[in-house]
């Protein structure tokens, strides 16, 4: 398919189709039909994406340290909705209610909360060593894992939770 062979990245939405980025370009995929629905830019060197499961927003990071916003208009096409520097952006996932977005960073040690609207940065986090991947277990609830261990962070600013 169009996707295969240049670093592609999937995330189905609510309504079965999947959104997937490659290393420049955001898509909309139909795996009934096995065809694009559309595609267009969406960013210098993809690292990650997420889709909101209430209105299909879809969140871009890539190598340029940016976190892409892109929403779906009145005719079901995304459009950029907006974007934030953030430090070597790379994971990315929104809240369970969508309004807000963490992203992990290049350096392996930052995390950060932001907001999504507006796109501001809510809180930055030092973790790691080795940070990979992440998701929130609810909608204040984060779990990030890194080389060693698990850590919880809650949006309203307590102190991260490690586990080993």
């Amino acid at each position: 398919p169009f996707f295969s062979g240049t670093n592609p990245q999937l995330v189905q939405r609510a309504d079965g189709l999947i959104a997937g980025i490659n290393t420049a370009r955001l898509f909309v995929y139909d795996p009934r039909s096995e065809r694009i629905l559309s595609s267009q830019a969406a960013g210098i060197v993809t690292m990650g994406i997420d889709v909101c499961r209430h209105d299909h927003a879809v969140a871009i990071t890539d190598m340029a340290g940016r976190l892409r916003l892109f929403e779906l208009d009145a005719d079901g096409a995304y459009r950029f909705a907006g974007g934030i520097d953030l430090p070597a952006p790379r994971r990315v996932a929104f809240t369970p209610d969508c309004s807000g977005i963490a992203v992990t960073s290049g350096d392996d040690s930052t995390v950060s909360m932001v907001t999504r609207s507006p796109l501001a940065i809510q809180r930055q986090y030092q973790l790691g060593p080795g940070l990979r991947d992440l998701t929130f277990v609810s909608n204040t609830e984060l779990a990030v894992a890194d080389a060693c261990t698990a850590t919880f962070i809650t949006r309203k600013g307590s102190p991260p939770q490690s586990t080993d």
